[in-house]
């Protein structure tokens, strides 16, 4: 990765959370530089949450823009496990 830039997540990927993430991602979504997740803080993840997180992973494959975990901690990839997103969010 050329340049990547790091995004930390914030600690509640939940429903309620969904609209702040949302708008945090959204920045990032159109640019040139690859993204690096930084999932180590996350104590609570949902559908919605994750559901977010596939949508901008599928919209930097759409501006061929790379993403990598960095620190993808036991909720995160437990959740996207019972959801079946490990690999789409690329969790494997």
């Amino acid at each position: 990765m050329s340049n990547p830039v790091t995004i930390d997540l914030p600690s509640n990927l939940t429903i309620s959370g969904v609209e702040h993430l949302h708008e945090m991602l959204e920045r990032y979504a159109t640019g040139t530089d690859d993204v690096v997740i930084n999932g180590a803080n996350v104590e609570k993840a949902d559908t919605a949450g994750l559901q977010t997180l596939l949508a901008f992973r599928i919209a930097l494959d759409g501006q061929h823009v790379g993403m990598q975990w960095q620190t993808p901690n036991d909720v995160i990839k437990d959740a996207a496990k019972q959801l079946g997103l490990t690999e789409h969010l690329m969790l494997q």
